[in-house]
C-alpha cells in the first residue's frame, strides 16, 4: 500500500506500481523540499491540506512559485534553480504516467542546477516583499520590525524554530539549505 500523499493516482486507482509511480512520489518529495511543507497537513486550511493539489498549479508561474517557496530559506537560493526544479516537479506530478519523465531525465535536469548562483533576489511579488536577505543581525532585526507594505505584521522567523536555516548562504543550492555549513580548516 502506498503512503498517503505520495502515492501516484494510478496506483490508488489500480494498485499497480510502475517506475512512473516512483517518479510521481519523487515529485512530491521535491515539492516538499521547495515549499517546506508536508505532503498532507491536516492543520492547514482545507484547500491547502493536500500539497500537490494546492501547489502544483503554482509551479509554472515564477510569481506564484515565490509565494509558496519555503519561508525558512528567506530567499537565499537561486531563483532560476528554484524555477527549473519546480518545472521538474510539475512534470513528475502529472496525472498521466506517460507524461512523467524518466528518473534519468530528472537527474539530467537537476544536476546543472547545482551550478546556478544567480543573485536575483526572490521577493517582489505584487505589493509584498516576501524575503529580504539581511547582512547582519541588526539589519535582520530592523526588517522583522518593519511593517509589510500590505499593512500586515511580519511573523518573525527564529533560527531556533527553523534549524534548516543555519546552513544557508546567499547562493546555496536550494535543495541543500538544511545542511550545516562546512567548516573550513
Amino acid at each position: 500500500m502506498g503512503t498517503h500523499g505520495y502515492a501516484a493516482p494510478e496506483y490508488i486507482m489500480t494498485g499497480h506500481l510502475t517506475a512512473k509511480s516512483d517518479v510521481y512520489s519523487f515529485g512530491v518529495v521535491l515539492l516538499e523540499i521547495l515549499t517546506g511543507r508536508r505532503s498532507v497537513d491536516k492543520t492547514r486550511p482545507n484547500r491547502e491540506k493536500n500539497l500537490v493539489e494546492y501547489a502544483r498549479p503554482c509551479l509554472k508561474d515564477p510569481l506564484r512559485l515565490a509565494r509558496i517557496m519555503d519561508p525558512a530559506m528567506e530567499g537565499r537560493y537561486s531563483a532560476r534553480a528554484a524555477q527549473s526544479a519546480a518545472l521538474v516537479a510539475y512534470r513528475c506530478l502529472s496525472g498521466s504516467p506517460k507524461n512523467r519523465p524518466d528518473m534519468s531525465a530528472i537527474v539530467e535536469a537537476l544536476e546543472p542546477l547545482l551550478a546556478l548562483t544567480d543573485d536575483v533576489p526572490v521577493g517582489a511579488v505584487g505589493p509584498v516583499v516576501l524575503f529580504v536577505a539581511a547582512t547582519d543581525a541588526a539589519a535582520e532585526e530592523k526588517r522583522e520590525r518593519a511593517p509589510r507594505k500590505d499593512g500586515r505584521r511580519r511573523r518573525p522567523v527564529s533560527p531556533k524554530v527553523s534549524p534548516r536555516k543555519r546552513g544557508a548562504a546567499k547562493n546555496d543550492e536550494f535543495w541543500v539549505w538544511h545542511l550545516p555549513a562546512e567548516q573550513k580548516a
